[in-house]
């Protein structure tokens, strides 16, 4: 129905709702069973039940299920890598483990990901970056990603607040001395450290033979540092066991918890709620928060978009805050 000049348009926001992976799988295993048990008559009703039957089974071999969701990350159909590329991903797999390369293959997808991941892993060797995160492990708990029945934002949230609480800086802003205390590193040698991944596509850490780890850096600004030393912190919570780890802009639950760490323990949304006005939060306040925080504004636009006192549409192209 069309609309005279002059008429009132009002827009509506889209609701958007969140579905743990489990519960989408569950929904189309339900759905699949309802096709094959109506289609089992059909004339492919049983070349459909075997195709889903192999699919389950793939599913069902750990191995296997790995291996696609590598292929998928990498961009290619399955049994389309080429050979080399998996000759090549299979000798860093012994060293940096699966799941890091499962990330990586993600930061950077396609036929360069070998090559880019040793470009990071020099750069981390080269890094002069190193700290020890073993205290701040043992103070905030690595996080059990077995029983992730609650949205990540939140297990991330809480694992912040831990670490803030066990560190005494569980208000207002984290401050450097408090991050690099964390760190084990002065905040003067954090700065003066050259970013040595600021032309790869992703950063990185890398664990020693002991608990110190090299960080290979992106970032050049003090506050855009401090929130990727903060996603490193959030990443050795999230695999405590893992000796490397990527931090890049990917989508996976380790990346969105990363973020949603940094966010909680620099600029916890409790403190921010009171210097802001969150019926309607102005340019201003959230550009003087960020500097009450030592964060890019963005990291508090992009808070205030999660916690839904700013609609979506805000962030634009720079939903990522780091």
């Amino acid at each position: 129905m069309g609309s005279k000049a002059g008429d009132r348009v009002d827009y509506h926001p889209i609701p958007v709702s969140l579905v743990p992976a489990t519960a989408f799988e569950d929904g189309v295993d339900a759905f699949f069973d309802a096709v094959t048990t109506t289609c089992a008559r059909a004339q492919d009703g049983a070349s459909l039940k075997l195709v889903l039957a192999q699919l389950q089974e793939e599913r069902q071999t750990p191995d296997v299920a790995s291996w696609r969701r590598l292929e998928a990350r990498l961009g290619y159909d399955p049994d389309q890598v080429p050979d080399a590329l998996i000759e090549a991903l299979s000798r860093q797999e012994e060293l940096i483990g699966a799941e890091g390369v499962e990330e990586a293959a993600l930061g950077n997808p396609g036929a360069r990901a070998p090559e880019i991941l040793e470009k990071v892993l020099s750069a981390s060797r080269e890094s002069s970056v190193e700290i020890d995160l073993a205290e701040a492990l043992a103070a905030a708990a690595p996080v059990n990603r077995a029983d992730l029945r609650r949205p990540i934002w939140m297990v991330a949230e809480d694992a912040a607040d831990r670490l803030r609480r066990a560190v005494g800086w569980s208000e207002g802003p984290f401050s450097n001395v408090a991050l690099s205390d964390i760190l084990k590193v002065s905040w003067k040698a954090i700065r003066a450290a050259t970013a040595t991944a600021r032309d790869l596509p992703y950063g990185a850490r890398l664990r020693g033979g002991g608990t110190t780890e090299k960080i290979a850096l992106q970032t050049q600004a003090s506050h855009d540092r401090r929130f990727e030393l903060a996603r490193v912190l959030g990443d050795a919570l999230w695999t405590a066991d893992s000796r490397f780890g990527v931090i890049s802009r990917g989508k996976t639950d380790r990346q969105k918890f990363q973020r949603a760490f940094a966010q909680s323990l620099l600029c916890p949304f409790a403190d921010l709620s009171r210097h802001v006005d969150l019926s309607g939060p102005s340019e201003e306040q959230i550009a003087k928060a960020a500097r009450r925080y030592l964060v890019n504004r963005n990291v508090v636009t992009t808070l205030l978009v999660n916690k839904g006192h700013l609609s979506r549409e805000t962030l634009g192209d720079v939903l990522d805050a780091a």
